[in-house]
Parts: C-alpha cells; structure tokens; sequence
C-alpha cells in the first residue's frame, strides 16, 4: 500500500492538499500561520508546494507525537486546510496511510516496536538460506523448482505456489530483507560498518534570535531546488534539504546546515556520497521503496508484496495441515496404547 504513499494520501484525504498555486505565501509566513494555528508550537520542518501537492506542510511542536503535527496551509491563501498528528490512529481517511506507514515499520509502538521489526528482518534475511536449500531437493531437476503444474490440485497446488513463488521474487525478497535490517536498526548498522559513516555537521550557536527559514534557504540555494527545511532549535541549526542531480529517488539528499544564528554554513553534502558504508546505508531506502528504478521500481516492489502476501498464505496452509496431521498421528498412536 505505501508504496503508492502519496499518491493515495491525496486521494483519501483530498482536504488537506486543495490548496492553489502560484504561491503567494513564503516559507516564514507559512511557519507563522500553522504556528497561529497551534498555539505554543514552533514550526520545525517547512516543506513547500508542488504541482502534485500544493500546500504547505509545516511539522510544529506536538507533545502528542513523535514526528510533530503536520499544518496544511494553502499557498495562495494562507488559509489552514487542516491538519494531523502523523502517524496517528483514527477512522478518518486522512489518518489511514500514515497510521499503515507507522503500522509497517514500528507496530505503532514506537522505538521498541521499531527495533522488533529490525529482528524480524534479521529473522527473514537468515531464513532465505535453509528456505532456498530446501526449494531444490533435487538437483539435476532444479528447473522444475520453478514452475507450478496446470493440473496441481488441494497441497500440491498449495506446496508449488510456494516455492515457485518464493524462488521468483528470491532477489526482490532478499532486497527487502535486507533493507529492512538496515533501515530499523540504521544507527546500530552505521555504528558497526563505519562510526564516521555518518554527515554530522558542526553544532551552531543556539544563543540569538535566528535568521529564519526563508534566509537559510537563501544562503544554501536556489529555492526552486527545494525539497524541506527544517529547523533544530537545540542544536542552533537549519537544516536546507535540497534535489539534486546524483539524488537516488524523488527526495532531496543534498544536505546543508546554516547557523542558525549568524547564516554561517557548517557543513554541505549529499546522502549518496561518502566512504562506502554510508552510501550503502542511503541506499537502502531507495531500493526498498522501489524508488530508486522511478515507476518501475515502485510496481516492481507492489508486485513483490502482492506475491508476498501468497508466500505467507501458502506457507500457513502448508503448516497448518502438518501441524493437523501430527495431531493426528500423535492421537492414534495414543489411543493405540
């Protein structure tokens, strides 16, 4: 489902992105009216409008969530169009892809159940060995592995759904497993492939009133690159989150900070460059969204989870009628006694 995670965000929850463009509103104007709209806030991250999506997202201060409240401000207007705790559980539709990307890798349990699904993946990448193993019990007809017989029937059917199934997507799989691993446990991954993998800037000097969004994305580039800024009042920086030619997907990976107080730039550069652990660790989500191959990649991966869902289906169907007939088994020779 969250393949197609905007896409399906804007069909379900048409309200919050029925903004106009041209833009009339900048970036601090737009901080200032969600800030408005939420009392005591401050505005931490400002993305800009879009054709696709024209408004406004501004993540303000929320102690009722992890990610911050998203305001929706229409561009033209600047009108409040709503706005949402991300990840939030709820019967409304604007709630339902956020609550399913939360739902997909933390459980909606925050940092533990984050770390859960980082075991889960650890589980599933080991398991693709014994699994793959077992899909050729004979080797001089390991072709036939892969096919699934026309007239198969009842467990028979079941067991060649399985594994042809499973043999198919084994790349695609063994991706997903893989990226899954390192995305939930990313600073574990990094700490152990390379402590210096990260890009960590120098902290700026939190003391003053800062320069605002609008001038640091002034002093790192062209506003018409933007992709978000974001504001770390602790650490005394901006963070300007800008597209770029060598981006691996269809986000912003080059990175720079500005003091927050004085405009100074304390560091500059893209997520897909570096030593060679951290590019592996920025690749990850590219190649799991499917977003690295544009289109493609992104119905590549639908597919992958869609035939997924039978390998799971298959394989519960399998075992459950073993575990039938061991009980069974097990009560004759009982009752035998």
């Amino acid at each position: 489902m969250i393949v197609f995670y905007a896409e399906l965000d804007r069909q379900l929850a048409p309200a919050l992105y029925a903004g106009q463009l041209p833009a009339t509103l900048d970036l601090d104007a737009a901080a200032a009216v969600a800030e408005r709209h939420r009392p005591g806030s401050r505005a931490l991250i400002v993305t800009p409008p879009t054709a696709t999506s024209p408004v406004f997202v501004v993540s303000v201060s929320d102690a009722e969530a992890d990610f911050g409240r998203e305001v929706y401000v229409d561009p033209a207007s600047g009108r409040v169009l709503g706005d949402r705790v991300w990840g939030q559980a709820g019967w409304h539709p604007m709630h339902w892809v956020p609550m399913v990307y939360d739902l997909h890798y933390r459980l909606m349990l925050g940092d533990t159940g984050q770390w859960l699904l980082g075991l889960l993946a650890l589980f599933w990448l080991i398991d693709h060995v014994p699994a793959t193993w077992l899909s050729f019990p004979s080797r001089p007809s390991w072709h036939r592995s892969f096919r699934v017989p026309l007239d198969a029937r009842g467990p028979r059917l079941h067991f060649n759904l399985h594994r042809a199934a499973s043999l198919w997507t084994l790349p695609i799989t063994l991706v997903l497993a893989f990226s899954s691993l390192l995305l939930n446990w990313s600073a574990t991954a990094e700490a152990l492939l390379d402590p210096r993998a990260a890009v960590r800037p120098l902290d700026g000097t939190p003391k003053g009133a800062p320069i605002g969004f609008d001038a640091a994305v002034g002093i790192a580039g062209s506003v018409d690159h933007l992709d978000s800024v974001m504001f770390d009042a602790e650490a005394g920086r901006y963070q300007v989150r800008l597209h770029d030619p060598r981006d691996l997907a269809d986000y912003g990976m080059r990175l720079v900070w500005i003091d927050a107080v004085s405009g100074k730039v304390l560091g500059d550069g893209h997520l897909s460059e570096g030593n060679a652990a951290h590019v592996l660790i920025e690749w990850q989500f590219p190649l799991h969204s499917g977003k690295a191959f544009g289109w493609p990649g992104r119905i590549v991966v639908f597919g992958a989870g869609l035939i997924l869902c039978l390998i799971i289906a298959t394989g519960l169907l399998l075992w459950f009628r073993r575990y039938r007939a061991r009980r069974q088994s097990r009560a004759t020779r009982v009752a035998a006694r």
